[in-house]
């Protein structure tokens, strides 16, 4: 597997959430202090071991991507909150949702992803409204019953994954609108459904990058690669 980065391209990892035990503490002795502190405050131990996983695969990922240990690692946060790698050219974002997290990672570009467990929707019509431009929830509206869960999905995908790439978690999903194709202005949109059920977006501003999206990795896989890399190093 092609972890290189390039400044021409970005590379997506999918990590699933669904785990055991022995894996969960395995991910949680790869945490710093304040994820440890962050991750005991949630109520729901499946979640506790989401938030394990997903966030001690983000410190594998970016040790596969710079070529150092995980421990040697330091996130800091950006100015509106987000993580960032300082100092280094690498810019990254990620996300998770239902049992899979999401990854992408670049060379000196801010970018944003988001995913999505599709899931039915009760009263589409006035989430679309409420969050959505109203031409967005036309179109929604519009879309065959059958697909208008995920119609719903990709339209919330796209918005957040650009918010994401922005930075500013204040900006509203409802305050702008973008285009219904792959370009906003000067910006790359990126759709793709990392595994059946679920739905993610990845943007960037342009010019367009090489996208290699790779499969859905087992956290037991992420780790042996890291125990490889770092072996080869």
């Amino acid at each position: 597997m092609n972890t290189t980065l390039g400044p021409s391209s970005v590379i997506v990892y999918s990590v699933s959430l669904d785990v055991s035990a022995p894996v969960v503490l395995e991910y949680w002795r790869l945490l710093p202090h304040a994820d440890r502190y962050r991750m005991q405050r949630i109520k729901t131990p499946e979640l506790r071991w989401h938030y394990a996983i997903a966030h001690g695969a983000l410190r594998l990922v970016l040790a596969l991507s710079t070529g150092h240990d995980s421990s040697e690692l330091a996130c800091l946060p950006g100015p509106y909150g987000e993580p960032a790698l300082e100092p280094s050219r690498i810019r990254f974002n990620f996300s998770h949702s239902g049992k899979l997290a999401v990854y992408a990672v670049t060379l000196d570009t801010e970018m944003g992803i988001d995913v999505e467990q599709v899931r039915h929707l009760r009263d589409i019509d006035s989430l679309a409204s409420r969050f959505f431009y109203r031409e967005e929830a036309a179109e929604i509206g519009m879309s065959p019953i059958a697909d208008r869960d995920a119609a719903f999905f990709r339209c919330w995908t796209r918005k957040q994954a650009y918010i994401n790439a922005v930075g500013d978690a204040n900006v509203s999903l409802a305050s702008f609108r973008l285009p219904a194709g792959n370009a906003a202005s000067s910006w790359v949109l990126h759709q793709f459904e990392p595994q059946p059920g679920y739905l993610a977006a990845l943007a960037y501003p342009g010019p367009a990058k090489r996208i290699e999206i790779l499969p859905v990795l087992s956290p037991e896989r992420l780790l042996d690669l890291s125990v490889l890399e770092q072996a080869c190093a």
